[in-house]
């Protein structure tokens, strides 16, 4: 979210606190930090971290897959393999990165792929 975006956004929430009782302030408080939390992260710790993401250094498509992961509500909380470290992996998966697996399952995305896609992933 860009930051005057973010910045307007908490303008308005202070000037609607302002206008409340200060009893409300809390009650407003807290739900706004709920939302705040809910929108960090949507999956539990153990759904998220028997995904791994196949990615390589200065691979475009794979800044925009971990761009939709954390639009998605998957934050930083996948397991993130740079398949150059491995030649296994590099022979495997060299041409289809980004590659989002489910260690659990075996079941793999390639590219191109939608954040409902990897929520279907996960929820398997």
């Amino acid at each position: 979210m860009p930051i005057l975006k973010r910045s307007n956004m908490l303008t308005a929430m202070a000037r609607s606190l302002a206008s409340l009782p200060l009893r409300q302030h809390r009650n407003a408080l807290d739900s706004q930090q709920l939302k705040c939390n809910t929108l960090r992260s949507r999956h539990s710790p153990k759904d998220l971290m028997k995904l791994k993401f196949y990615t390589r250094p200065d691979c475009s498509l794979c800044t925009k897959a971990e761009a939709l992961l954390a639009e998605g509500g998957f934050g930083n909380a996948y397991e993130k393999v740079n398949i150059e470290s491995d030649l296994e992996l590099l022979d495997r998966y060299g041409d289809k990165i980004p590659v989002v697996h489910n260690t659990e399952t075996g079941e793999k995305l390639s590219w191109p792929f939608t954040a409902s896609q990897v929520r279907e992933l996960v929820a398997d």
